[in-house]
Protein backbone atom coordinates (compact mmCIF):
# COMPACT_ATOMS: atom_id res chain seq x y z
CA UNK A 1 0.00 0.00 0.00
CA UNK A 2 1.26 3.24 -0.69
CA UNK A 3 2.35 5.65 2.39
CA UNK A 4 0.67 8.37 1.14
CA UNK A 5 -2.31 9.04 3.43
CA UNK A 6 -5.02 10.62 0.93
CA UNK A 7 -8.02 11.41 2.83
CA UNK A 8 -6.79 10.73 6.01
CA UNK A 9 -4.23 13.26 6.75
CA UNK A 10 -4.70 15.99 9.12
CA UNK A 11 -3.15 19.31 9.66
CA UNK A 12 -1.40 19.93 13.28
CA UNK A 13 -3.31 23.20 13.71
CA UNK A 14 -6.53 20.84 13.40
CA UNK A 15 -5.05 18.26 16.00
CA UNK A 16 -4.24 21.44 18.23
CA UNK A 17 -7.42 22.86 17.96
CA UNK A 18 -9.42 19.56 19.13
CA UNK A 19 -7.01 19.43 21.84
CA UNK A 20 -8.04 22.93 23.04
CA UNK A 21 -11.80 22.12 22.50
CA UNK A 22 -11.86 19.12 24.78
CA UNK A 23 -10.03 20.70 27.95
CA UNK A 24 -12.90 22.09 29.32
CA UNK A 25 -14.66 18.84 30.62
CA UNK A 26 -11.61 16.35 30.65
CA UNK A 27 -8.88 15.35 28.17
CA UNK A 28 -10.31 12.98 26.05
CA UNK A 29 -6.47 11.78 24.37
CA UNK A 30 -3.69 9.78 25.84
CA UNK A 31 -0.49 9.97 24.32
CA UNK A 32 1.75 7.24 22.76
CA UNK A 33 5.02 8.35 22.67
CA UNK A 34 7.79 6.05 20.87
CA UNK A 35 11.88 6.87 20.15
CA UNK A 36 11.68 9.50 18.13
CA UNK A 37 10.51 11.60 20.92
CA UNK A 38 13.48 11.07 22.73
CA UNK A 39 16.30 11.71 20.19
CA UNK A 40 16.77 15.55 21.08
CA UNK A 41 17.40 14.31 24.63
CA UNK A 42 20.77 12.71 23.49
CA UNK A 43 18.74 9.56 22.85
CA UNK A 44 20.58 7.51 19.96
CA UNK A 45 17.71 6.72 17.13
CA UNK A 46 16.32 3.31 16.05
CA UNK A 47 17.81 4.15 12.68
CA UNK A 48 21.36 4.93 14.16
CA UNK A 49 21.47 1.90 16.04
CA UNK A 50 20.48 0.19 13.14
CA UNK A 51 23.37 1.10 11.08
CA UNK A 52 25.87 0.21 13.53
CA UNK A 53 23.85 -3.28 13.85
CA UNK A 54 23.76 -3.63 10.21
CA UNK A 55 28.00 -3.29 10.06
CA UNK A 56 28.58 -5.88 12.96
CA UNK A 57 26.15 -8.11 11.75
CA UNK A 58 27.98 -8.05 8.53
CA UNK A 59 31.15 -8.29 10.73
CA UNK A 60 29.96 -12.00 12.40
CA UNK A 61 27.81 -13.57 9.17
CA UNK A 62 29.35 -12.32 5.74
CA UNK A 63 32.59 -10.56 6.19
CA UNK A 64 33.72 -12.29 3.09
CA UNK A 65 31.03 -10.46 1.28
CA UNK A 66 31.25 -6.93 -0.08
CA UNK A 67 28.89 -4.73 2.81
CA UNK A 68 26.70 -2.79 0.51
CA UNK A 69 26.05 -6.47 -1.42
CA UNK A 70 25.67 -8.79 1.88
CA UNK A 71 23.24 -5.95 3.35
CA UNK A 72 21.15 -5.50 1.12
CA UNK A 73 20.04 -9.17 0.21
CA UNK A 74 18.91 -10.08 3.61
CA UNK A 75 15.69 -10.75 4.14
CA UNK A 76 15.41 -8.62 7.05
CA UNK A 77 17.01 -5.53 5.43
CA UNK A 78 14.42 -2.25 5.62
CA UNK A 79 11.78 -3.85 7.05
CA UNK A 80 9.45 -3.14 9.31
CA UNK A 81 11.30 -6.06 11.45
CA UNK A 82 14.71 -5.18 11.10
CA UNK A 83 15.34 -2.94 14.43
CA UNK A 84 14.24 -6.36 16.27
CA UNK A 85 15.97 -9.16 14.35
CA UNK A 86 19.41 -7.57 15.20
CA UNK A 87 18.62 -6.41 18.89
CA UNK A 88 17.67 -9.87 19.14
CA UNK A 89 20.98 -11.56 16.93
CA UNK A 90 23.67 -9.36 18.48
CA UNK A 91 22.62 -9.95 21.75
CA UNK A 92 21.57 -13.08 23.32
CA UNK A 93 20.55 -12.58 26.83
CA UNK A 94 17.70 -10.06 28.25
CA UNK A 95 20.75 -8.87 30.91
CA UNK A 96 23.29 -7.73 27.65
CA UNK A 97 20.38 -6.25 25.66
CA UNK A 98 19.65 -3.93 29.08
CA UNK A 99 23.20 -3.12 29.66
CA UNK A 100 23.04 -1.65 25.98
CA UNK A 101 20.19 -0.23 26.23
CA UNK A 102 21.74 1.96 29.64
CA UNK A 103 24.72 2.72 27.76
CA UNK A 104 22.50 4.71 25.12
CA UNK A 105 20.75 6.37 27.76
CA UNK A 106 23.96 7.46 30.05
CA UNK A 107 24.51 11.21 28.82
CA UNK A 108 20.54 12.09 27.77
CA UNK A 109 18.56 14.90 29.62
CA UNK A 110 15.02 16.10 29.01
CA UNK A 111 14.54 17.99 25.74
CA UNK A 112 12.11 21.34 25.15
CA UNK A 113 9.62 19.01 24.32
CA UNK A 114 9.54 16.70 27.85
CA UNK A 115 9.50 20.15 29.75
CA UNK A 116 6.71 21.39 27.94
CA UNK A 117 4.78 17.99 28.21
CA UNK A 118 5.30 18.25 32.03
CA UNK A 119 3.51 21.70 31.87
CA UNK A 120 0.34 19.87 30.46
CA UNK A 121 0.55 17.37 32.35
CA UNK A 122 0.80 19.93 35.76
CA UNK A 123 -2.24 21.76 33.82
CA UNK A 124 -3.85 17.65 33.62
CA UNK A 125 -4.50 18.49 29.46
CA UNK A 126 -2.80 14.81 29.92
CA UNK A 127 -3.39 12.16 32.43
CA UNK A 128 -2.07 9.34 30.26
CA UNK A 129 1.34 8.70 28.78
CA UNK A 130 2.04 5.21 26.65
CA UNK A 131 5.15 4.74 25.97
CA UNK A 132 7.48 2.29 23.93
CA UNK A 133 10.56 4.04 25.35
CA UNK A 134 13.08 2.61 28.36
CA UNK A 135 13.98 5.59 28.89
CA UNK A 136 13.04 7.78 32.28
CA UNK A 137 12.74 11.25 30.86
CA UNK A 138 9.36 11.25 31.05
CA UNK A 139 9.45 10.95 34.99
CA UNK A 140 13.16 12.50 34.64
CA UNK A 141 11.75 15.39 33.07
CA UNK A 142 8.55 16.24 36.22
CA UNK A 143 11.31 15.87 39.13
CA UNK A 144 13.44 18.31 37.42
CA UNK A 145 11.32 20.67 35.88
CA UNK A 146 8.05 21.01 38.11
CA UNK A 147 7.73 20.66 42.09
CA UNK A 148 4.13 19.39 42.12
CA UNK A 149 4.18 17.05 38.99
CA UNK A 150 4.44 12.93 40.11
CA UNK A 151 3.92 10.63 37.83
CA UNK A 152 2.99 7.12 38.70
CA UNK A 153 5.73 4.83 36.61
CA UNK A 154 4.18 1.65 35.83
CA UNK A 155 6.82 -0.84 33.90
CA UNK A 156 5.28 -4.27 34.49
CA UNK A 157 2.15 -6.31 33.48
CA UNK A 158 2.00 -7.28 36.92
CA UNK A 159 1.55 -3.72 37.95
CA UNK A 160 -0.60 -2.57 35.50
CA UNK A 161 -4.06 -3.97 36.81
CA UNK A 162 -3.91 -1.51 39.51
CA UNK A 163 -3.49 1.52 37.54
CA UNK A 164 -6.50 4.07 37.82
CA UNK A 165 -7.73 6.15 34.85
CA UNK A 166 -8.97 9.00 36.45
CA UNK A 167 -6.40 9.23 38.58
CA UNK A 168 -5.45 12.74 39.90
CA UNK A 169 -1.73 11.95 39.65
CA UNK A 170 -0.58 11.66 35.96
CA UNK A 171 0.39 7.67 34.64
CA UNK A 172 3.54 6.64 32.21
CA UNK A 173 2.91 2.96 31.39
CA UNK A 174 5.87 1.77 29.65
CA UNK A 175 4.77 -0.71 27.37
CA UNK A 176 7.88 -2.61 26.45
CA UNK A 177 9.12 -2.07 30.10
CA UNK A 178 12.51 -0.16 32.11
CA UNK A 179 16.12 -0.57 31.05
CA UNK A 180 16.65 -1.01 34.86
CA UNK A 181 15.40 -4.62 34.51
CA UNK A 182 16.09 -7.63 32.40
CA UNK A 183 12.35 -7.86 31.47
CA UNK A 184 12.39 -5.45 28.58
CA UNK A 185 10.90 -6.21 25.34
CA UNK A 186 13.24 -5.82 22.14
CA UNK A 187 13.38 -8.55 20.25
CA UNK A 188 11.36 -10.35 17.19
CA UNK A 189 9.92 -12.90 19.76
CA UNK A 190 9.46 -10.67 22.42
CA UNK A 191 7.66 -7.79 20.40
CA UNK A 192 5.07 -10.59 18.98
CA UNK A 193 2.24 -9.85 21.65
CA UNK A 194 2.40 -7.45 24.83
CA UNK A 195 0.97 -9.32 27.99
CA UNK A 196 -2.37 -9.84 29.08
CA UNK A 197 -3.30 -7.23 31.77
CA UNK A 198 -1.10 -4.54 29.57
CA UNK A 199 -3.55 -5.50 26.49
CA UNK A 200 -6.74 -5.35 28.69
CA UNK A 201 -5.28 -2.14 30.36
CA UNK A 202 -4.96 -0.62 26.44
CA UNK A 203 -8.30 -1.54 25.88
CA UNK A 204 -9.80 0.02 28.61
CA UNK A 205 -8.03 3.35 28.20
CA UNK A 206 -9.15 3.03 24.33
CA UNK A 207 -12.91 3.21 25.07
CA UNK A 208 -12.76 6.12 27.06
CA UNK A 209 -9.72 8.17 25.20
CA UNK A 210 -8.59 8.95 21.53
CA UNK A 211 -4.87 8.40 21.07
CA UNK A 212 -2.07 11.19 19.57
CA UNK A 213 1.06 9.09 18.69
CA UNK A 214 4.35 10.61 18.45
CA UNK A 215 7.69 9.71 17.63
CA UNK A 216 6.76 6.24 17.43
CA UNK A 217 7.32 4.33 14.16
CA UNK A 218 5.05 1.39 14.36
CA UNK A 219 7.40 -0.94 14.03
CA UNK A 220 6.54 -3.81 16.86
CA UNK A 221 3.95 -6.31 16.05
CA UNK A 222 2.81 -6.33 19.90
CA UNK A 223 1.58 -2.67 19.89
CA UNK A 224 0.05 -2.44 15.79
CA UNK A 225 -1.77 -5.77 16.38
CA UNK A 226 -3.82 -3.91 19.40
CA UNK A 227 -3.95 -0.78 17.30
CA UNK A 228 -5.80 -2.43 14.81
CA UNK A 229 -7.81 -4.82 16.31
CA UNK A 230 -9.20 -1.67 18.73
CA UNK A 231 -9.63 0.53 15.25
CA UNK A 232 -12.06 -2.16 13.61
CA UNK A 233 -14.42 -1.83 16.56
CA UNK A 234 -15.59 1.62 16.36
CA UNK A 235 -16.74 1.84 20.14
CA UNK A 236 -12.95 2.06 20.78
CA UNK A 237 -11.22 5.50 20.39
CA UNK A 238 -14.13 7.62 20.25
CA UNK A 239 -12.23 10.64 19.78
CA UNK A 240 -9.97 9.27 16.75
CA UNK A 241 -6.04 8.18 16.72
CA UNK A 242 -3.72 10.68 15.73
CA UNK A 243 -0.55 9.72 14.26
CA UNK A 244 2.00 12.07 14.40
CA UNK A 245 5.25 11.67 11.86
CA UNK A 246 7.97 13.82 10.33
CA UNK A 247 6.75 15.62 7.57
CA UNK A 248 9.57 15.14 6.14
CA UNK A 249 9.90 11.37 6.41
CA UNK A 250 7.02 8.45 5.02
CA UNK A 251 5.22 6.23 7.71
CA UNK A 252 6.03 2.76 8.01
CA UNK A 253 3.69 0.17 6.14
CA UNK A 254 2.24 -0.74 9.34
CA UNK A 255 1.28 2.58 10.03
CA UNK A 256 -0.56 2.98 6.30
CA UNK A 257 -2.03 0.04 6.63
CA UNK A 258 -4.03 1.77 9.53
CA UNK A 259 -5.28 4.22 6.83
CA UNK A 260 -8.40 1.78 6.16
CA UNK A 261 -10.29 3.24 9.11
CA UNK A 262 -12.30 5.83 9.25
CA UNK A 263 -11.77 7.05 12.89
CA UNK A 264 -7.60 6.98 11.94
CA UNK A 265 -5.56 10.24 11.25
CA UNK A 266 -1.91 11.27 10.21
CA UNK A 267 -0.85 14.44 11.19
CA UNK A 268 2.57 16.22 9.91
CA UNK A 269 4.72 17.68 12.66
CA UNK A 270 8.19 19.07 12.22
CA UNK A 271 9.50 16.78 15.58
CA UNK A 272 9.05 16.43 19.31
CA UNK A 273 9.81 19.21 20.35
CA UNK A 274 8.75 21.90 18.28
CA UNK A 275 4.67 20.01 18.22
CA UNK A 276 4.61 20.42 22.33
CA UNK A 277 5.79 23.61 22.18
CA UNK A 278 2.85 24.92 19.93
CA UNK A 279 0.46 22.92 21.20
CA UNK A 280 1.83 24.77 24.69
CA UNK A 281 1.44 27.95 23.21
CA UNK A 282 -1.78 27.34 21.52
CA UNK A 283 -3.47 26.67 24.82
CA UNK A 284 -2.07 29.66 26.16
CA UNK A 285 -0.36 28.63 29.39
CA UNK A 286 2.76 30.06 30.88
CA UNK A 287 5.78 27.64 31.28
CA UNK A 288 5.85 26.58 34.76
CA UNK A 289 7.95 28.96 36.93
CA UNK A 290 10.67 26.49 37.36
CA UNK A 291 11.56 27.20 34.06
CA UNK A 292 10.61 31.34 33.65
CA UNK A 293 12.13 31.88 37.03
CA UNK A 294 14.45 29.50 38.27
CA UNK A 295 16.33 31.19 40.20
CA UNK A 296 13.25 31.30 42.67
CA UNK A 297 12.10 27.53 42.41
CA UNK A 298 15.66 26.58 43.42
CA UNK A 299 15.41 29.46 46.47
CA UNK A 300 11.75 27.13 47.31
CA UNK A 301 13.93 23.83 47.03
CA UNK A 302 16.14 25.06 49.77
CA UNK A 303 13.30 26.56 51.57
CA UNK A 304 11.91 23.00 51.78
CA UNK A 305 14.78 21.48 53.05
CA UNK A 306 14.01 23.27 56.38
CA UNK A 307 10.54 21.51 56.17
CA UNK A 308 11.84 18.34 56.24
CA UNK A 309 12.66 18.20 59.67
CA UNK A 310 10.93 21.09 61.24
CA UNK A 311 10.17 20.79 64.62
CA UNK A 312 9.99 22.89 67.83
CA UNK A 313 12.59 20.43 69.17
CA UNK A 314 15.02 20.38 66.27
CA UNK A 315 17.10 17.13 66.73
CA UNK A 316 20.79 18.04 66.71
CA UNK A 317 23.13 16.23 64.20
CA UNK A 318 25.97 17.36 63.85
CA UNK A 319 26.22 16.19 60.16
CA UNK A 320 23.22 17.22 59.08
CA UNK A 321 23.99 21.05 61.19
CA UNK A 322 26.77 20.89 59.54
CA UNK A 323 26.27 20.61 55.84
CA UNK A 324 22.98 22.69 56.22
CA UNK A 325 25.36 25.09 57.81
CA UNK A 326 28.01 25.06 54.58
CA UNK A 327 25.16 25.31 52.43
CA UNK A 328 23.63 28.37 53.87
CA UNK A 329 27.21 30.11 54.33
CA UNK A 330 27.83 29.20 50.13
CA UNK A 331 24.38 31.24 49.52
CA UNK A 332 25.30 33.73 51.56
CA UNK A 333 28.79 34.17 50.30
CA UNK A 334 27.14 34.13 46.64
CA UNK A 335 24.81 36.96 47.41
CA UNK A 336 27.19 38.78 49.08
CA UNK A 337 29.21 38.81 45.78
CA UNK A 338 26.49 40.20 44.16
CA UNK A 339 26.24 42.76 46.42
CA UNK A 340 29.63 43.98 46.09
CA UNK A 341 29.51 44.61 42.16
CA UNK A 342 26.74 46.48 40.32
CA UNK A 343 27.12 44.21 37.24
CA UNK A 344 29.26 41.38 36.06
CA UNK A 345 30.54 41.03 32.10
CA UNK A 346 31.45 37.90 30.14
CA UNK A 347 35.13 37.64 28.92
CA UNK A 348 34.09 38.33 25.31
CA UNK A 349 32.11 41.52 26.65
CA UNK A 350 28.82 40.30 25.07
CA UNK A 351 26.94 39.56 27.67
CA UNK A 352 25.97 41.35 30.57
CA UNK A 353 25.10 40.02 34.04
CA UNK A 354 23.47 42.39 36.20
CA UNK A 355 22.99 42.21 39.98
CA UNK A 356 19.17 40.53 40.72
CA UNK A 357 17.32 42.69 42.08
CA UNK A 358 14.28 39.75 43.01
CA UNK A 359 14.90 38.84 46.72
CA UNK A 360 12.50 36.34 45.90
CA UNK A 361 15.46 34.61 45.17
CA UNK A 362 17.35 34.51 48.27
CA UNK A 363 16.31 31.34 50.33
CA UNK A 364 15.54 33.17 53.64
CA UNK A 365 13.84 30.10 55.46
CA UNK A 366 17.01 28.01 54.71
CA UNK A 367 19.27 30.71 56.22
CA UNK A 368 17.01 31.07 58.97
CA UNK A 369 16.96 27.04 59.76
CA UNK A 370 20.45 27.47 59.32
CA UNK A 371 21.14 30.32 62.18
CA UNK A 372 18.59 28.47 64.21
CA UNK A 373 20.83 25.42 64.48
CA UNK A 374 23.92 26.89 65.14
CA UNK A 375 21.95 29.06 68.09
CA UNK A 376 22.12 31.94 66.37
CA UNK A 377 18.26 33.16 67.53
CA UNK A 378 17.93 37.01 66.53
CA UNK A 379 19.18 35.70 63.09
CA UNK A 380 16.77 32.89 62.65
CA UNK A 381 13.87 35.07 63.45
CA UNK A 382 15.21 37.73 61.50
CA UNK A 383 15.25 35.58 58.40
CA UNK A 384 12.24 33.87 58.92
CA UNK A 385 9.98 37.21 59.26
CA UNK A 386 11.98 38.43 55.97
CA UNK A 387 10.92 35.41 54.39
CA UNK A 388 7.40 35.74 55.42
CA UNK A 389 7.39 39.53 54.17
CA UNK A 390 8.85 38.92 50.81
CA UNK A 391 7.54 35.33 49.88
CA UNK A 392 4.80 34.30 51.95
CA UNK A 393 3.63 30.92 52.38
CA UNK A 394 2.51 28.63 54.70
CA UNK A 395 5.64 26.31 54.90
CA UNK A 396 7.43 29.90 55.85
CA UNK A 397 4.52 30.41 58.76
CA UNK A 398 4.84 27.08 60.27
CA UNK A 399 8.86 27.46 60.36
CA UNK A 400 8.40 30.54 62.09
CA UNK A 401 5.76 29.39 65.12
CA UNK A 402 8.21 26.48 65.28
CA UNK A 403 10.72 29.15 66.37
CA UNK A 404 8.65 30.98 68.53
CA UNK A 405 7.67 27.47 70.36
CA UNK A 406 11.20 26.87 71.32
CA UNK A 407 12.37 30.63 71.56
CA UNK A 408 9.49 32.68 72.14
CA UNK A 409 10.03 36.45 73.18
CA UNK A 410 7.01 39.40 72.99
CA UNK A 411 8.59 40.83 70.43
CA UNK A 412 8.24 37.84 67.79
CA UNK A 413 5.26 36.86 68.93
CA UNK A 414 3.76 40.16 68.34
CA UNK A 415 5.29 40.19 64.48
CA UNK A 416 3.63 36.61 63.78
CA UNK A 417 0.27 37.55 65.20
CA UNK A 418 0.33 40.68 63.01
CA UNK A 419 1.20 38.42 60.16
CA UNK A 420 -1.42 36.13 60.32
CA UNK A 421 -4.31 38.28 61.31
CA UNK A 422 -3.47 40.69 58.38
CA UNK A 423 -2.48 37.56 56.23
CA UNK A 424 -5.46 35.11 56.65
CA UNK A 425 -5.25 34.01 52.87
CA UNK A 426 -2.40 32.38 54.12
CA UNK A 427 -4.04 29.07 55.37
CA UNK A 428 -6.04 28.78 51.83
CA UNK A 429 -4.18 25.68 50.62
CA UNK A 430 -3.79 24.61 53.97
CA UNK A 431 -7.07 25.02 56.18
CA UNK A 432 -7.03 20.98 57.04
CA UNK A 433 -3.05 22.32 58.81
CA UNK A 434 -4.72 24.58 61.00
CA UNK A 435 -5.67 22.17 63.77
CA UNK A 436 -2.37 20.78 63.49
CA UNK A 437 -0.60 23.56 63.51
CA UNK A 438 -2.80 24.87 66.73
CA UNK A 439 -2.10 21.20 68.73
CA UNK A 440 1.79 21.78 68.12
CA UNK A 441 0.77 25.15 70.06
CA UNK A 442 -1.01 24.02 72.15
CA UNK A 443 0.90 21.15 73.44
CA UNK A 444 3.58 23.83 73.95
CA UNK A 445 1.17 25.56 76.25
CA UNK A 446 1.08 28.44 73.89
CA UNK A 447 -2.80 29.25 73.83
CA UNK A 448 -2.78 32.57 72.62
CA UNK A 449 -1.14 32.08 69.86
CA UNK A 450 -3.04 29.03 68.94
CA UNK A 451 -6.29 30.50 69.37
CA UNK A 452 -5.19 33.44 67.19
CA UNK A 453 -4.13 30.16 64.45
CA UNK A 454 -7.75 28.27 64.63
CA UNK A 455 -9.68 32.08 64.41
CA UNK A 456 -7.72 33.35 61.46
CA UNK A 457 -8.14 29.89 59.96
CA UNK A 458 -12.18 30.47 60.62
CA UNK A 459 -11.66 33.96 58.76
CA UNK A 460 -9.82 32.48 55.98
CA UNK A 461 -12.61 29.59 55.62
CA UNK A 462 -15.21 32.26 56.28
CA UNK A 463 -13.30 34.81 53.41
CA UNK A 464 -13.89 32.41 50.29
CA UNK A 465 -10.76 30.60 50.51
CA UNK A 466 -11.43 26.99 50.74
CA UNK A 467 -8.70 25.43 48.32
CA UNK A 468 -8.04 22.38 50.02
CA UNK A 469 -11.28 21.69 49.76
CA UNK A 470 -12.71 20.96 53.22
CA UNK A 471 -15.69 19.42 54.43
CA UNK A 472 -17.16 22.63 55.83
CA UNK A 473 -19.26 21.18 58.73
CA UNK A 474 -16.67 18.82 59.85
CA UNK A 475 -14.01 21.71 58.98
CA UNK A 476 -15.91 23.54 62.37
CA UNK A 477 -16.44 21.52 64.58
CA UNK A 478 -12.99 20.54 64.70
CA UNK A 479 -12.19 24.61 64.93
CA UNK A 480 -14.85 24.73 67.38
CA UNK A 481 -13.49 21.72 69.82
CA UNK A 482 -10.21 22.98 69.59
CA UNK A 483 -11.29 26.31 70.96
CA UNK A 484 -12.93 25.35 73.51
CA UNK A 485 -10.16 22.69 74.60
CA UNK A 486 -7.80 25.78 74.75
CA UNK A 487 -10.40 26.77 77.58
CA UNK A 488 -10.59 23.60 79.25
CA UNK A 489 -6.87 23.09 79.07
CA UNK A 490 -6.05 26.39 81.18
CA UNK A 491 -8.73 25.63 83.64
CA UNK A 492 -11.68 28.27 82.44
CA UNK A 493 -14.97 27.24 82.22
CA UNK A 494 -16.95 27.10 78.81
CA UNK A 495 -19.51 29.78 78.42
CA UNK A 496 -23.27 28.53 77.67
CA UNK A 497 -22.58 28.88 74.05
CA UNK A 498 -19.79 26.69 73.97
CA UNK A 499 -22.25 24.14 75.78
CA UNK A 500 -24.92 24.77 73.66
CA UNK A 501 -22.54 23.87 70.35
CA UNK A 502 -20.95 20.96 71.79
CA UNK A 503 -24.56 19.62 72.42
CA UNK A 504 -25.11 20.15 68.67
CA UNK A 505 -22.19 19.19 67.78
CA UNK A 506 -23.03 15.44 69.46
CA UNK A 507 -26.66 15.20 67.90
CA UNK A 508 -25.94 15.91 64.74
CA UNK A 509 -22.39 13.81 64.27
CA UNK A 510 -23.07 10.46 66.74
CA UNK A 511 -26.08 9.29 64.39
CA UNK A 512 -23.79 8.81 60.90
CA UNK A 513 -21.30 6.79 62.28
CA UNK A 514 -18.57 7.38 60.08
CA UNK A 515 -15.05 7.68 62.01
CA UNK A 516 -14.67 11.07 62.20
CA UNK A 517 -17.96 11.72 62.98
CA UNK A 518 -16.99 9.02 66.48
CA UNK A 519 -13.62 11.15 67.08
CA UNK A 520 -15.69 14.52 67.11
CA UNK A 521 -18.73 13.22 69.21
CA UNK A 522 -16.51 12.07 71.39
CA UNK A 523 -14.26 14.87 72.09
CA UNK A 524 -17.40 17.18 72.46
CA UNK A 525 -18.30 15.14 75.20
CA UNK A 526 -15.14 14.75 77.30
CA UNK A 527 -15.14 18.79 77.21
CA UNK A 528 -18.76 18.44 78.26
CA UNK A 529 -17.69 16.21 81.05
CA UNK A 530 -18.98 12.88 80.07
CA UNK A 531 -16.08 11.23 80.26
CA UNK A 532 -17.27 7.34 80.19
CA UNK A 533 -19.19 7.96 77.05
CA UNK A 534 -16.48 9.57 75.09
CA UNK A 535 -14.03 6.63 76.52
CA UNK A 536 -16.83 4.08 74.70
CA UNK A 537 -16.37 6.07 71.61
CA UNK A 538 -12.81 6.39 71.59
CA UNK A 539 -12.24 2.56 72.14
CA UNK A 540 -11.06 1.00 69.36
CA UNK A 541 -11.41 3.73 67.00
CA UNK A 542 -8.34 5.79 66.95
CA UNK A 543 -4.62 5.40 66.37
CA UNK A 544 -1.20 6.11 68.10
CA UNK A 545 -0.60 9.11 65.72
CA UNK A 546 -3.81 10.75 67.40
CA UNK A 547 -2.61 10.64 70.71
CA UNK A 548 -1.10 14.12 70.01
CA UNK A 549 -4.25 16.09 70.35
CA UNK A 550 -3.91 17.32 73.53
CA UNK A 551 -7.88 16.03 74.67
CA UNK A 552 -6.35 13.18 75.50
CA UNK A 553 -5.90 15.00 78.99
CA UNK A 554 -8.99 15.36 80.47
CA UNK A 555 -9.33 11.79 80.65
CA UNK A 556 -8.03 10.26 83.69
CA UNK A 557 -5.32 8.06 83.98
CA UNK A 558 -6.90 4.93 85.41
CA UNK A 559 -9.21 5.59 82.53
CA UNK A 560 -6.82 6.06 80.02
CA UNK A 561 -4.55 3.43 80.50
CA UNK A 562 -7.28 1.06 79.89
CA UNK A 563 -7.12 2.90 76.12
CA UNK A 564 -4.10 2.34 75.87
CA UNK A 565 -3.93 -1.67 74.44
CA UNK A 566 -6.05 -0.63 71.66
CA UNK A 567 -4.12 2.22 70.49
CA UNK A 568 -0.81 0.06 70.11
Amino acid sequence: MNASLSGTSKSQDHLLNLIRNSIEDSPHYCLLLGAGASVTSGVRSASEMIKEWRKEYHKIHGAKQEYKQFIEKQPWYRQDEEYSFLFGELFDQPSQRRDYIELCLKKASPSWGYIYLVNLLRHKLFRTVFTTNFDDLINEACYRYSSSVRPTVVAHDSMIRNVRMLSQRPQVIKLHGDFHFDSIKNTMEELQSLETNMRDKVKDYANEFGLIVVGYSGRDKSIMDIIRLLLKNESYFRHGVYWCHLASEPVSRNVSELSVFRNFHTVKIKGFDQFFAELHEELGLSIQSEMSDPYVALSDRLNELSKMNDSPDKTENLIINRDIKRLADTVNSFFESWDSHKEHTSEDDSIVIKRPKNVNVIPFQLLSDAAWRMGDNITAKMMIMQQLTTKPDFNALSHAINIYIANSDVEFETQIIEFVTTNTWIFKDNLDEVDELAITLMNNAKWHMATIILESGCLCFYEGYNEAKVDLESWIDHNNINKMLIKRLQGLELSSVDVEILNSIIQNRQPKGRLSDHLVSAGAMLLLGDVNAACSLFSGKIEDYMLSWPIFKLIPDDLFDKLKPVLK
